[in-house]
C-alpha cells in the first residue's frame, strides 16, 4: 500500500443517494459538497455492480451484496496508478461513503468502495474473554477466507481478497480502456503496494488489519485518522464500537 495523503480524513460524509445498479456515467464537479481543503477536483466517471454480479459465487444478501461504486478521473492524463478502498462499518453499505469515494477519485486515485457481511461488529464474534490472537484470527478470516477463526465462516469467495479482486476483474472486463487490471499481477493477485484501504468502524478494524500485514505505516495512520475523525458518525449509526 502507499500513502493516501490526508485530503480525505476531512470529508467523511455518511448518507448520499442511491445509484441506478451497473450505471456508467460522468459525473459534474459538485462543489458545493467537496470540502474546501480539495484543489482544483476532478470530473470524474462512476461505475457499479454488486458483488454478485462480479462473481456468482459471492453470497449473501445486503449488506453483504450491497452495490459497489467505483469511480476514477474522466480524463485518462489525469489518473494516478494507485487504487483507494473504503470499507464500511457495521449494517452500513458502500452507498453511504459515496462521497468519500468519489473524493478520491476527484483527486486523480482510481477507488471503490467494499461491500461485505458486516450485520454484526467483531465484538460479537470475539466474546467477553478474547486471547490475544482471537480478533486477528477473524480479520484475517475476513481477509483471505482461510479457516483460521471458530469464531466465524467465511468462505474464500466471501473473503476481502476475493470480494476487491472480482471486482478489479469486473471493472477490467467491462472498461478495458481504464485500466483497472494494473492492479492485479498476471495471475491475479492483489498488487497491496498500489493500494490505500480505508476504513470506518469495523471497517477500519479490516483497513488496519490490511496495513499490518502489508507493513505500512502511512496507511495505518490514515486509518487512526478516519477513525478519530468519525467518532461522531459512528454515533449517529447507530454503533457502539470505534
Amino acid at each position: 500500500m502507499r500513502k493516501f495523503y490526508l485530503l480525505l480524513s476531512f470529508s467523511i460524509i455518511l448518507f448520499s443517494c442511491k445509484k441506478d445498479l451497473n450505471s456508467t456515467k460522468v459525473l459534474p464537479v459538485d462543489t458545493n459538497n467537496l470540502n474546501s481543503v480539495l484543489a482544483a477536483p476532478l470530473p470524474i466517471s462512476e461505475h457499479s455492480a454488486k458483488p454478485s454480479d462480479t462473481d456468482p459465487d459471492i453470497g449473501g444478501a445486503a449488506p453483504g451484496n450491497a452495490t459497489q461504486y467505483a469511480y476514477l478521473p474522466a480524463d485518462a492524463t489525469k489518473r494516478k496508478s494507485y487504487l483507494f478502498i473504503f470499507i464500511p462499518g457495521t449494517t452500513a453499505s458502500p452507498d453511504g461513503y459515496l462521497k468519500t469515494v468519489q473524493s478520491a477519485a476527484h483527486n486523480g486515485y482510481y477507488s471503490f468502495g467494499v461491500a461485505y457481511s458486516d450485520a454484526l461488529p467483531i465484538e460479537i464474534y470475539t466474546g467477553i474473554s478474547p486471547n490475544d490472537k482471537t480478533t486477528e484470527n477473524i480479520l484475517e478470516e475476513y481477509l483471505t477466507g482461510d479457516n483460521t477463526s471458530t469464531k466465524v465462516n467465511v468462505s474464500k469467495a466471501n473473503s476481502f481478497e476475493n470480494r476487491i479482486t472480482k471486482m478489479i476483474l469486473w471493472l477490467d472486463a467491462n472498461e478495458p480502456a481504464e485500466n483497472w487490471k494494473q492492479f492485479l499481477t498476471a495471475d491475479n493477485k492483489i498488487i497491496w503496494e498500489k493500494l490505500s484501504v480505508a476504513g470506518h468502524s469495523q471497517g477500519s478494524d479490516h483497513a488496519m488489519y490490511m496495513s499490518k500485514k502489508s507493513r505500512d505505516l502511512d496507511s495505518l495512520l490514515l486509518l487512526l485518522l478516519l477513525k478519530l475523525q468519525t467518532r461522531q458518525s459512528t454515533n449517529d449509526l447507530g454503533e457502539s464500537n470505534i
